[in-house]
């Protein structure tokens, strides 16, 4: 995709998200106020309602190595046959990496690099198995979606999560040593740039509307006074 047309998304991007808002609607615009942390535990928690549709984010670095070089995000994955990542640009040019990590954060699939039009590409794309057909997503629930530069990879306390060893261009199942383990940490800094990440079969997570969460807390206060 050329410069200009990319520009172009993008500018489409931020005057949808302006008038939307951050949370709300089928976009969602990661910003300094509101960034996404580079663990599952740190993740960035995308409340709202409705379906998520596109992504757009920045990962950023310095000559010294201090920065933002992954962004993880917590969504809520309403469709598990029709789910798929793809992003449809960078504005840096930069190699991305997608990862996804169950709601406990252990790892499920990876992807390096795409095919398009039979070319090869460096924007990275996920859908519900991996290529050699040995995991498939299941059950719809909240999943951890990642992004990072390459080549930066997801670690756990028990080490690798992933071996990109198989296929390049093809989503792989995790394989790592420390697949089963909750992701907390990287490998190594990666590259860094601007992203936009169309999505699909994936949606905000609900929040309990206000007159839900008073009803919670009435139930809790005559739970205590029965106790007494």
């Amino acid at each position: 995709m050329n410069i200009k047309m990319l520009s172009m998304i993008f500018v489409a991007f931020a005057l949808a998200t302006t008038s939307l808002g951050s949370v709300v609607g089928p976009n969602y615009e990661e910003d300094d106020g509101n960034d996404a942390g580079s663990t599952v535990n740190t993740s960035k928690k995308l409340n709202g309602s409705g379906q998520l549709s596109l992504l757009s984010g920045s990962l950023s670095g310095d000559s010294r190595g201090q920065g933002d070089y992954q962004d993880v995000y917590q969504v809520l994955i309403t469709d598990v046959e029709a789910f798929r990542l793809n992003f449809l640009g960078t504005e840096g040019g930069f190699d991305t990496m997608l990862w996804l990590f169950d709601e406990d954060g252990r790892a499920l699939l990876g992807n390096n690099d795409s095919l398009i039009d039979g070319q090869p590409s460096p924007l990275s794309f996920l859908t519900n198995q991996s290529s050699d057909g040995s995991f498939q997503l299941e059950n719809p629930g909240k999943y951890y979606i990642a992004i990072s530069g390459f080549n930066s990879q997801p670690v756990s306390e028990l080490g690798s999560m992933f071996d990109l060893g198989a296929d390049p261009f093809g989503v792989f199942a995790a394989n790592g040593q420390g697949a089963n383990a909750t992701q907390n940490g990287w490998t190594q800094n990666g590259a860094t740039g601007n992203y936009l990440l169309s999505l699909e079969g994936v949606s905000f997570i609900p929040v309990p509307a206000p007159g839900a969460l008073a009803l919670l807390g009435l139930a809790g206060i005559m739970g205590c006074r029965r106790r007494r």
